[in-house]
């Protein structure tokens, strides 16, 4: 006997294919390898999909594709060429038949059976038709096709030869010889048959010529009591088939109870739960489901369109970043050990109804069909926006408490860098004014004494502004007129050599009637003018006037810009 190991493979059973051959064959099919392998399947059915129990039941049906793979094994499994033929006719042979070997039998003659053969081939399978072109007492010509595009296997030609020949068997008759005068196999195909007969082969159909013995037929008293018992096991077939029915009938009706309360109740949470919940068509790439939550939290009204795709959900970027991964984990597909009920979590912005956006996390796995092939995908969106808001402020407190560390020690820093310059500047300003108050006014030395002091005075506004960066201090303020602090810039040596740098500027001051007396600091106020003015002067390479004017001014309400300026009285 040849060895009888299979890779695994899989039997169709998908709704497109799976109804197409009647199990009656494959309980045909599962008797005839017990019965030539000593009661056992051996590794008949190793790595299926379908059980023993479902392919016995008579009432259930099976796609061509199994069956085909099925008539494949029994023949590596008994090591006969010839199983798939034998078949039937062994079957045939047992005292226990089925239902349609019964009905056979009443008939009374293998004329009646092979006439209404199209009648009980329907019982057996859909993907072809049997027509009977004629037939007498003696012979008859039968045609089979099959449908559309699927093409018949050397398999389906020897179970279907197997009947032909099984038939005269039920009324006591020799089997039948069956001559097959056209077939759809091709030539290459039929080399491997053992029949004597010569069809034209590679045709649209198979055509059988069958021809029996009417003659020898057991006594009629033997007829008339086969008949008999037959027509009686036909009704206890029938009565056991109408309560097989009654209870598939009864089990559907309580599973489609069961189905209601679990649609009622899940409706109940879909309905009621804050979760957008979603299923997604691969094929269409387009939502076959849409939780009514989308309503209040996108804000689209109860009554109008919701979201039909992901172009319509989703933002451009999370758009992108959604179809990336969808086509990593279908590029995962197939691979050994890999988790088909897997799931990913990717955080998405959502498009609300108003234009606005959310943040959510969407937390989606893959739907499959019976063959384990991704239909669909489920998914759960949750609004997250409250959540996002919270980390974006706490980033910016940790940016600003990082920045305010960063400034602590920069002040610590210019606090040492300025009390060993104010060292030294103690000298340098101190000395030349104690100098001073001994020298005539005509003294020659008053001028570079002079400039020493003024220098000394910059270096310690140096110190001060390091001091005003590292600890944001705005350093000495002292009440002080405007009008005076734009009258000593007006003639200082920065405010000259900005003039000297653009020569096509000139600039004209304006200071306001009264005295503007204001809170400040006079060396920040100096360089805020210095910076506009540079400013201004560089925005006119052609030349042109620039006003600089002072005046009072009251506020009503707040002001808003860079900061909030509150009502009251200004200069």
């Amino acid at each position: 006997m040849m060895a009888s190991t299979f890779p695994p493979e899989e039997c169709s059973l998908s709704p497109s294919t799976g109804r197409e051959i009647s199990c009656r064959v494959t309980r045909t099919l599962l008797t005839y390898v017990r019965d030539e392998n000593n009661g056992s399947l051996g590794s008949l059915l190793d790595g299926l999909t379908v059980s023993e129990a479902y392919l016995a039941d008579t009432h259930n049906w099976i796609s061509h594709a199994c069956v085909q793979e099925l008539f494949r094994r029994m023949v590596l499994l008994l090591g006969d060429e010839e199983a798939v033929y034998k078949m039937p006719l062994a079957v045939a042979r047992r005292p226990s038949r089925g239902l349609v070997h019964r009905l056979f039998q009443l008939l009374g003659s293998p004329k009646l059976v092979y006439a209404q053969a199209p009648r009980f081939n329907r019982l057996t399978k859909t993907v072809g038709h049997i027509r009977v072109h004629e037939v007498s007492d003696s012979h008859a010509l039968i045609e089979d096709r099959f449908h559309g595009d699927l093409r018949k296997t050397r398999y389906d030609c020897d179970y279907l030869r197997g009947l032909l020949a099984t038939t005269p068997t039920m009324f006591g008759l020799p089997p039948a010889q069956v001559e097959e005068l056209e077939c759809e196999l091709s030539a290459e195909e039929r080399l491997l048959r053992p029949w004597g007969d010569d069809p034209v082969t590679s045709a649209g159909r198979c055509l059988y010529l069958v021809r029996w013995n009417p003659n020898g037929r057991p006594p009629l008293w033997s007829r008339l009591l086969s008949r008999h018992q037959a027509y009686h096991q036909v009704q206890e077939d029938l009565l056991r088939s109408h309560r097989s029915l009654q209870r598939k009938y009864a089990e559907a009706q309580k599973l489609a109870a069961d189905l209601d309360a679990s649609e009622r109740r899940y409706r109940l949470l879909a309905e009621n739960v804050s979760d957008i919940l979603w299923t997604l068509r691969l094929d269409s790439m387009k939502f076959s489901y849409v939780s009514p939550s989308a309503t209040h939290v996108l804000g689209y009204p109860q009554d109008g369109d919701a979201p039909h795709s992901l172009e319509q959900l989703l933002a451009p970027d999370s758009l992108q970043r959604a179809y990336q991964v969808l086509a990593s984990e279908l590029g995962l597909e197939g691979r050994p050990g890999l988790d088909p009920d897997r799931s990913t979590t990717l955080e998405v912005r959502l498009r609300c109804a108003d234009g606005t956006y959310k943040w959510a996390e969407s937390r989606s796995r893959f739907l499959r069909d019976a063959t384990g092939r991704p239909v669909k995908v489920l998914g759960v969106l949750r609004d997250i926006s409250e959540r996002k808001r919270v980390e974006e402020e706490s980033r910016v407190l940790s940016s600003q408490l990082e920045r305010a560390r960063r400034m602590e020690a920069m002040g610590n820093l210019a606090a040492g860098v300025a009390h060993d310059l104010n060292n030294m500047l103690g000298s340098i300003v101190g000395y030349p004014e104690m100098l001073l108050l001994d020298l005539p006014a005509d003294s020659p030395l008053r001028p570079p004494l002079e400039i020493m002091r003024r220098s000394g005075r910059k270096a310690a506004a140096i110190v001060q502004d390091l001091l005003t960066i590292a600890r944001l201090e705005t350093g000495a303020r002292e009440v002080l007129d405007l009008n005076a602090v734009v009258a000593d810039y007006q003639t200082s040596p920065e405010q000259q050599k900005i003039l000297e740098f653009h020569p096509g500027v000139a600039l004209d001051v304006l200071l306001g009637a009264e005295r503007l007396p204001m809170k400040g600091s006079a060396v920040h106020l100096s360089k805020l003018l210095m910076n506009l003015a540079a400013n201004a002067a560089e925005a006119m390479p052609a030349g042109g006037r620039m006003r600089l004017a002072t005046g009072r001014l009251r506020l009503e309400s707040p002001l808003n810009g860079h900061e909030t300026v509150p009502p009251g009285e200004y200069v």
